[in-house]
């Protein structure tokens, strides 16, 4: 019933604009809100005429707010969460897996090239244009893993025949953390003319940060020569070369890369709850850990390391024809390379440990031609191809704290790194690789000059090959957790073709309502190992989404209000958990998911230089059908209360993770000048989301209460080109942990042990920023 009318409202609210025919002008002053510019449909347009739910960030606005990362973008942006190992979800919906074998149902597309995995992004935000979220399918425009949203990220172009550039420094302290956790970030960008057609732009990044939580080494003599790396450092590099060779044809280069070491704000952890029957509670006594909603420390016995390189080139060519057509192609080549080691239990019993080394390298291909007006039509379309391949070298071993392990049965230390025998253990080395190729395209049809249509495919051919080899070495291991050892090979094809239908309708001057239906597309993929049924594909999943919505401004564009409602249904959704029988996770097309609800923003110029914004997403997102979903410890549904390999039951009707009922966003913002003629600005915000489960299915240890995040910034900006800005977030230091999960080996004989980790939203930050322009 709460849910019911949490929709029932959002219906009645979004519809209020619908209700006034003619609405009250105030008289012209001379201010009103900016326009704000998107390119939510690959093309430049006022965000309030684009017939799409989105939520648009500028660049300036970022640096104000001191948002660094994507991760950050939860803060404004009421409709995306984030989730374990930073995945995102939109609308409740998002990739409830944890591998590197499936794409992610929430694209990240920068300077407009789809990234393939996750893994690729991560640089912080620098000399950003602007930031746009686009709610629901974007596949049509946007690639195969948009199912559920995108994240649009466009950076600032070279300058024609100006030499500019600024830098900044930043300085924060996480001063509730139990080391007074700092960091430190430098940027600086220069803008450097060629000639009067050409330009180049140069970024850089350094930025090291310590962890948010304590974790100390315990050293065990069977791990020899182990260190935590616990700061994090990046170096980042960003080239761009633009040149307009004639008044038709133009070239644009991007080359970049960066480098990251450490495990701060990647691998903070601590254990938030721990069952009185857990063998671990001695452990942690010992240790002298308190697990609790609070606990920002943690013992091991391994060490824990992380180093990434990252980069990739792309070029893009544009040529405008004589009847205004433009033809584009875009050309990208990027990379990751990862090597990571991980005391995968977090305490000084020799529990499991792991780590891998991949390498993930893509290829993709856009050909688009943006059709010229022709009487009532307007359009583009375009080729797409895509090409990647993901190298994984994956082992695991441990002892599960039994003692007396390793095993060798020749002289000398007994050691991990040189052993005959464990009682646990896991390898697998696969590569996996995907072609894809697609056309697309989308037609505007203009019924009238209020009234237009539009209509538009995409055509998909997916190829994938998994090569896969398990338990080289399974003879060393008493109880093998990489499935049954062998060599899999194993390939797969799918077409599909997702559409578009809408309609948009402005009955006048700033206002436009619209309507679609249109489906989605996320690609199949495979499980990272051998499964029981010794099948290791995953089948596509796909979404049907229907949306209504308005957009207007009112009073001379001092007023903007926009409101959707929507509601889509995912087919085969794509979900992970555990299997106890085999020890393993396990990915399966297992579950359909309806989420539905309503997204209503407002900004409002209350007063010259005052601005109010705000923005509230209202959500229902559960599992209609899930068979086969694995009990969560404790569970005493019918189904769950028989053997430990056996307790499955039916998810229907429960949330999905990553889903409020609720989240609200607020910024109010005021900007003057003082006498001596310098700018100054004083913003506060606060964000609201009500409680969330982190489990895949409906866990109360997983569960996280409502938050009230509250963030503060104030800043001066001189003539001269110096700016000085202080801040805080998460003033009120709300506890909140970035994702909460069951511990695995208490899990397996049903325990309720669990730990969380943190990002740097879960603590009260402040900081400083100086900076200057030239």
């Amino acid at each position: 019933m709460y849910k019911k009318s949490l929709l029932a409202l959002a219906i009645s609210i979004s519809s209020a604009p619908f209700l006034i025919a003619n609405p009250v002008m105030a008289k012209d002053t001379g201010f009103m809100l900016e326009e704000v510019v998107v390119t939510a449909q690959r093309k430049e347009q006022s965000s309030q005429d684009v017939p799409i739910s989105l939520t648009s960030v500028s660049g300036d606005s970022l640096a104000d707010k001191n948002l660094t990362q994507v991760t950050e973008l939860t803060l404004v942006t009421p409709g995306l969460q984030l989730g374990r190992d930073d995945s995102l979800a939109v609308r409740g919906v998002g990739s409830v897996v944890f591998v590197n074998t499936l794409d992610s149902s929430v694209a990240l597309s920068v300077d407009e090239v789809n990234y393939g995995r996750p893994g690729l992004g991560g640089a912080l935000f620098n000399d950003i244009e602007r930031i746009e979220v686009l709610y629901g399918p974007q596949g049509l425009l946007f690639g195969k893993n948009a199912s559920a949203g995108l994240i649009n990220i466009t950076s600032k172009k070279p300058v024609f025949e100006e030499l500019s550039g600024d830098v900044e420094f930043d300085y924060t302290q996480l001063p509730t953390t139990v080391n007074d956790s700092e960091t430190y970030t430098a940027k600086g960008n220069v803008n450097i003319p060629i000639n009067e057609h050409s330009a180049m732009r140069l970024n850089a990044i350094y930025n090291t940060r310590d962890m948010i939580t304590d974790i100390s080494l315990d050293n065990n003599p069977a791990k020899p020569n182990q260190s935590v790396d616990d700061e994090f450092e990046q170096k980042y590099i960003k080239l761009k070369y633009l040149n307009e060779i004639s008044d038709k044809l133009s070239l644009y280069f991007i080359g970049d890369y960066s480098k990251q070491e450490g495990i701060a704000g990647i691998y903070d952890r601590g254990f938030r709850a721990v069952a009185d029957n857990s063998p671990l509670k001695d452990i942690f006594a010992a240790d002298g850990i308190v697990p609790d909603e609070d606990n920002l420390t943690a013992v091991v016995d391994k060490g824990i390391f992380r180093d990434q390189d990252s980069g990739g080139l792309q070029a893009t060519v544009s040529y405008l024809f004589d009847n205004d057509a433009e033809l584009i192609n875009i050309a990208a080549w990027r990379y990751y390379e990862r090597d990571q080691e991980l005391d995968t239990d977090y305490t000084t019993q020799d529990g499991f440990d792991n780590g891998n080394e991949q390498r993930f390298e893509q290829f993709s291909n856009e050909l688009r031609l943006v059709l010229p007006t022709i009487g009532d039509v307007s359009g583009q379309m375009g080729l797409y191809y895509f090409n990647s391949v993901m190298d994984h070298k994956g082992w695991g071993v441990g002892a599960a704290g039994v003692p007396g392990f390793p095993i060798c049965f020749g002289p000398g230390q007994c050691t991990y790194q040189n052993y005959d025998l464990t009682l646990l253990g896991s390898d697998t080395e696969y590569e996996m690789g995907t072609t894809s190729v697609a056309l697309f395209g989308q037609l505007d049809y203009k019924l009238s000059d209020q009234w237009s249509l539009i209509a538009g495919g995409r055509l998909t051919h997916d190829e994938l090959e998994m090569d896969l080899i398990s338990g080289r070495n399974a003879d060393r291991y008493i109880s093998n957790l990489g499935g049954t050892p062998g060599h899999y090979e194993e390939d797969n094809s799918v077409t599909n073709f997702s559409w578009k239908l809408g309609t948009q309708y402005f009955p006048q001057d700033g206002i436009m309502l619209y309507a679609s239906a249109s489906t989605g597309y996320k690609a199949p993929g495979y499980n990272d190992g051998p499964t029981p049924t010794g099948e290791m594909a995953v089948d596509e999943e796909t979404v049907l989404a229907y949306e209504i919505g308005v957009k207007s401004s009112w009073f001379d564009n001092r007023l903007q209000v926009n409101a959707s409602v929507f509601h889509q249904n995912f087919k085969d959704y794509q979900v992970q958990s555990v299997d106890t029988a085999s020890q393993n996770f396990l990915i399966q097309n297992a579950a359909e998911v309806t989420s539905q609800g309503a997204e209503i923003s407002v900004m409002a110029l209350l007063a010259e230089g005052l601005t109010l914004s705000s923005a509230i997403s209202l959500l229902d997102s559960t599992y209609d059908d899930f068979p086969g979903a694995q009990c969560y410890p404790e569970q005493t549904t019918p189904g769950c209360d028989g053997s430990i390999g056996a307790r499955r039951f039916n998810a229907a009707g429960m949330d999905l993770p990553l889903a409020p009922d609720v989240t609200a966003t607020t910024q109010l913002r005021y900007e003057f000048y003082l006498n001596n003629g310098m700018e100054a600005y004083v913003e506060g915000s606060w964000y609201y989301r009500s409680d969330i489960y982190y489990g895949i299915v409906n866990d109360p240890g997983t569960q996280l209460g409502d938050i009230n995040i509250f963030g503060l910034t104030a800043g001066l900006r001189s003539p001269e080109g110096w700016k000085l800005s202080l801040f805080c977030k998460n003033c009120t230091d709300e506890m909140n942990p970035a994702t909460i999960n069951s511990e695995t080996g208490d899990a397996q004989s049903s325990i309720g042990t669990y730990i969380q980790s943190y990002n740097y939203n879960s603590v009260r930050t402040i900081g400083v920023n100086v900076g200057y322009e030239f």
